[in-house]
This record gives C-alpha cells, sequence and structure tokens, in this order.
C-alpha cells in the first residue's frame, strides 16, 4: 500500500501535506532529470522559466485590479478616437453627410423578397 493514492490511503490527513523541502528536492531532481534527457540528446536545455511571484491578493481584488485595467485602456483608447474625430456639427461626418444629392427618389420596396 506504499504506491497508494493518498486521497485513498488509511494514513492521516497529516500525512497526504508535502512540506516545502520535499518540494524543493522534487524540483531539484525533476531539474536533474531534465537536464540529463538534454544530455543524452546532446542538445543544451533551453532556459527554464522563471516561477511566478506570489501574489498575496485574493482572487476577487486580482479581477477588480483587471476590470480597471481594461476599463482605463477602454477610456485611453476612446479618448483618442474623440480627439480624431470632429466635435462641430458643421465639420467632419455631418459634412459628408450632408453633401449627398438630395434629388435622389428612394427607390420602392415592391415586397419580394
Amino acid at each position: 500500500m506504499d504506491d497508494a493514492i493518498p486521497s485513498i490511503s488509511t494514513a492521516g490527513v497529516g500525512s497526504r501535506f508535502v512540506s516545502q523541502a520535499e518540494l524543493e528536492d522534487a524540483k531539484a531532481k525533476r531539474d536533474e532529470q531534465w537536464k540529463a534527457a538534454y544530455a543524452r540528446l546532446g542538445q543544451e536545455p533551453p532556459p527554464q522559466p522563471t516561477d511566478d511571484a506570489y501574489d498575496g491578493r485574493s482572487l476577487a481584488e486580482k479581477l477588480a485590479a483587471n476590470r480597471a485595467a481594461k476599463q482605463e485602456e477602454w477610456e485611453e483608447r476612446n479618448k483618442l478616437g474623440e480627439a480624431v474625430l470632429p466635435s462641430s456639427p458643421n465639420t467632419g461626418l455631418s459634412v459628408v453627410a450632408n453633401s449627398r444629392p438630395m434629388d435622389r427618389k428612394p427607390i420602392p420596396c415592391t415586397g419580394r423578397r
């Protein structure tokens, strides 16, 4: 029963927890195996990705920060768009809309599709 799954084993709850030292040992062993595998292939192992720093914020705080950042980005994008578009009704897009010839008659709808 040595290879039993921890959640099904008959041992106490405390035996299912892993210490930081055990985690570091497992990581070191995995790194050695990784480097040995590349050595067998005769290749230089690529640089390992760095672990993300621990962020002690709750999920709600992280989501609120992401939402605020996206809102600021959206406002900045729209502010740039408003700066490009003319604000006066006598210039810009209204001039283009009013420049169409008004003597055209609309095409009557026949009701067929």
